[in-house]
């Protein structure tokens, strides 16, 4: 049988008595910046593949790869408007 130390033994009392809203409102902020990092990439590369579209539309297969990063930039604008977090 082994026994615990003091200075063990009173953060196991601390921990036990802190509150769950603090741990949640901890977890519930990373949440929500990941959230946001998340939309906020979405917007980036929603911006990017807008870029590339009108640099397709100049080059020899304009058209079909133009559409086509158009496409992938409207998903991205829409994944960053109406994206939401999964919990």
């Amino acid at each position: 049988m082994t026994a615990k130390s003091p200075v063990y033994t009173s953060v196991l009392v601390y921990r036990s008595a802190k509150s769950e809203a603090v741990d949640t409102l901890a977890v519930s902020g990373i949440t929500m910046l990941h959230g946001y990092a998340s939309r906020a990439f979405a917007l980036y590369y929603a911006v990017q593949a807008m870029i590339a579209a009108k640099g397709a539309w100049a080059g020899p297969r304009g058209a079909g790869k133009a559409a086509a990063f158009a496409v992938l930039g409207i998903l991205g604008l829409a994944i960053a408007v109406f994206g939401s977090a999964v919990e």
